[in-house]
């Protein structure tokens, strides 16, 4: 099995997302990049498609993101966890060493990235692999080994490593609803404060309403809908007003 080569068709930008539209073989693909308006630093990447011919059609989608995240060095050595839970399943990707309130080439060293999935979404598999090995997998067998490497390297050593989660939908005419992906970047501190006698480190707000990043990617990829509703009625308000201008 191989993946079909997508076109480009459209896009359209709003003031809370970038909706873009592809032909890959004989259905269209509306991918939608969603960053609500909120403290957590966190995306939505969401997908639909939709049958041309009116037949159904099997369907796999794949995403994912490499060590770039993290730092400004390829050479620095990177580290990596999947963590899954009934909610959510997600990667976990950092420098080995992080150095706090230092960046390269406008990249914090002490960033951690964050992909993920909804652990319910249909055929959900993962995998953390060398970028060619990885992506050549899946575009040959529509899944994903669900399997991480235990060797820990540089962002690119030999080879970039890349953090995957894939859905496999089956064979439909259109999705029923959206696969959705999150994504972010933490770090912290955020803000390093001097109250007279000392520092303070400061610490992004959402720290406060959850203790475990784990309970935080729940919340946000549960709320997705809510999310959608509020950005599509932001938006509205938003273009209506200026068109009034």
């Amino acid at each position: 099995m191989r993946g079909n080569a997508s076109t480009f068709e459209d896009v359209e930008i709003t003031p809370t997302r970038s909706i873009f539209t592809f032909q890959a073989g004989l259905m269209e693909v509306t991918v939608t990049y969603l960053s609500p308006v909120e403290s957590f630093p966190f995306s939505y990447m969401s997908l639909e498609v939709s049958s041309t011919d009116g037949d159904a059609h099997m369907v796999e989608v794949h995403s994912d993101i490499s060590g770039e995240w993290v730092s400004g060095i390829n050479a620095n050595t990177i580290q990596w966890n999947l963590t899954t839970s009934t909610v959510s399943t997600y990667h976990t990707v950092l420098r080995s060493a992080l150095q706090h309130m230092t960046e390269t080439n406008n990249i914090a060293e002490d960033s951690q990235a964050y992909l993920g999935m909804a652990s319910v979404t249909p055929g959900l598999t993962w995998q953390t692999s060398t970028d060619n090995t990885l992506r050549d997998s899946f575009a040959s067998t529509g899944q994903l080994a669900n399997t991480q490497d235990p060797t820990f390297r540089a962002i690119n050593g030999r080879d970039w490593h890349v953090f995957a989660i894939s859905a496999d939908l089956g064979t439909i005419a259109s999705t029923f609803s959206s696969v959705v992906w999150c994504i972010g970047l933490v770090h912290g501190p955020t803000v390093v404060s001097w109250n007279g006698t000392s520092s303070e480190d400061r610490h992004p707000y959402f720290k406060t309403r959850y203790l475990h990043m784990s309970s935080a990617l729940d919340a946000f990829l549960l709320d997705f809908p809510n999310a959608h509703d509020r950005a599509a009625a932001l938006d509205k308000k938003l273009m209506g007003e200026a068109k009034n201008v």
